[in-house]
């Protein structure tokens, strides 16, 4: 059994339904697409549904098909609609989307697992209220969500580990820089070898990324003067989307995937 959470602003972000993820408690449908930046794909739209009937979509797009005969690269990814929609400077979530079609136009494979997560699986209203706060009241986005009483991350897994068992997988290459992503999915039965997948810090998300990784643990590789001082240094080079060569800079111990992308987005 899976757990989803729903969310109101004034912090009921606890209450967990349980999603029944056995086969005959989702539905799937598979199609093709024609993309511009990858070509053509494979779209599979999951449908789990809970203990109270809700219904809960979550999208794998897979690139290529030859994960049979070497592990795939995979990124889970939680929607960002500021970011990805609104392409909002503030976060990182659409770098590290246009970073992960480099590496699979890179490799000529991948699969990304779409999770609707918004505001890190708080929810929408959740997230703009939080934003309102740190406007109004110059807190950062870990300071409002304790004060509106929010886990600071409500996220789960669970359901991209179905998702990859479907698709035959047990070991995965993962693109993260969260180390929480890679224990969801390990206890969910899925073999992780992570790889760094970093964005170049902009001046707009700077204050941002450092507290991802000081209070949230991202590895984010900020230097000591920047953070808790437990990281190595970080040397980015351009800005975020001029240099391929920004997606790894050295692994660390517990990331020991290296991948380094050639040419630049596609246009």
């Amino acid at each position: 059994m899976l757990f989803s959470s729903t969310s109101t602003a004034n912090g009921d972000c606890g209450r967990a339904s349980i999603i029944l993820a056995s086969k005959d408690k989702h539905q799937v449908r598979v199609h093709s697409l024609r993309t511009n930046a990858l070509g053509d794909v494979f779209v599979r739209v999951f449908q789990f549904e809970d203990e109270f009937s809700h219904t809960h979509p979550v999208v794998a797009l897979t690139v290529g098909n030859n994960f049979d005969r070497m592990v795939p690269l995979v990124r889970v990814h939680s929607r960002c609609l500021y970011g990805e929609v609104f392409g909002s400077l503030d976060c990182d979530c659409l770098p590290q989307l246009q970073l992960t079609w480099q590496a699979f136009i890179h490799e000529k494979s991948g699969i990304l697992i779409y999770l609707e997560q918004e505001g890190r699986g708080c929810g929408l209203i959740s997230k703009a209220t939080a934003y309102e706060m740190r406007q109004e009241e110059g807190l950062d986005t870990v300071e409002a969500y304790r004060r509106l009483g929010l886990p600071l991350d409500a996220r789960q897994y669970s359901t991209a580990a179905v998702i990859l068992k479907e698709l035959g997988l047990d070991n995965v290459r993962l693109l993260t820089n969260n180390p929480a992503k890679i224990s969801g999915l390990v206890a969910a039965g899925i073999g992780v070898q992570p790889v760094h997948l970093r964005s170049e810090p902009t001046k707009w998300n700077h204050d941002y990324l450092v507290v991802k990784q000081v209070k949230l643990g991202h590895d984010l590789g900020f230097g000591a003067d920047q953070s808790s001082g437990q990281w190595e240094d970080w040397r980015g080079r351009g800005g975020p989307w001029k240099d391929p060569r920004n997606v790894v800079v050295r692994p660390r111990e517990q990331f020991e995937g290296d991948w380094r992308g050639l040419g630049g987005i596609p246009q």
